[in-house]
This record gives C-alpha cells, sequence and structure tokens, in this order.
C-alpha cells in the first residue's frame, strides 16, 4: 500500500469517527448483486438529527474497498453471510481497534 492510500484511509477513518459513534446504527441497502451471487454493492447511511448522511464513500475509502460508482455502494464480495452486517463489523473494527476484540459490535447494522 502506498503512502498516499494509506494516508487517505486514515483520513476516512477520521472524518467517519467524527460522524459515527459507538452504539450508532449504520443503515445498509443492496444496490446490486451480481449473476453468480458473489459480489454485492451495498449501500450505507446513518441518520443524524432527522436527515441520512451517505457513508458509502468514506467506508470505501477507510477500508480500501471499491466504490462502485453506478450503484453508488461500496463493492463487498463473498456469500453466505450477512454482508451488510459483515461490512459494518469491519468498519467498526477499524475506527475502533483499541477496544479489544469486541470493537466491531460497537455499531449497529440495519437493514434499510
Amino acid at each position: 500500500m502506498t503512502k498516499a492510500r494509506a494516508a487517505e484511509m486514515k483520513e476516512a477513518q477520521t472524518r467517519l469517527r467524527e460522524i459515527l459513534r459507538p452504539g450508532n446504527t449504520v443503515l445498509t441497502t443492496v444496490k446490486h448483486v451480481s449473476q453468480s451471487g458473489m459480489l454485492r454493492v451495498i449501500d450505507a447511511h446513518v441518520i443524524k438529527r432527522g436527515k441520512p448522511i451517505w457513508l458509502s464513500s468514506l467506508i470505501a475509502r477507510a477500508l480500501d474497498m471499491p466504490l462502485d460508482k453506478r450503484d453508488r455502494g461500496v463493492r463487498v464480495g463473498g456469500c453466505g453471510m450477512d454482508m451488510g452486517f459483515a461490512l459494518v463489523y469491519d468498519l467498526s473494527f477499524h475506527l475502533w481497534p483499541k477496544r479489544g476484540p469486541r470493537a466491531g459490535y460497537l455499531l449497529n447494522q440495519q437493514w434499510m
């Protein structure tokens, strides 16, 4: 990973820590599923002061995952589990790694 990419990831994580707090609920929506079922595009939002805040771009940068510009969501590979939960778990773990092995559970996930 280049220094520029690492700096971009860190900046996105910092911005997400400003927006999200432990206990917040990240709302997810599947925007696209590949024909093979092995790839999903998941859109993410959080509600703050009654208004939705789009998080997908920041999440993609913070986790070094691709952003699908057509469907406006994070491209998540894999199947056989709740991929929205997996995305939010990974996000939470990367935002607060010093909180120990339960850091992935600091954010809640809910499907829209």
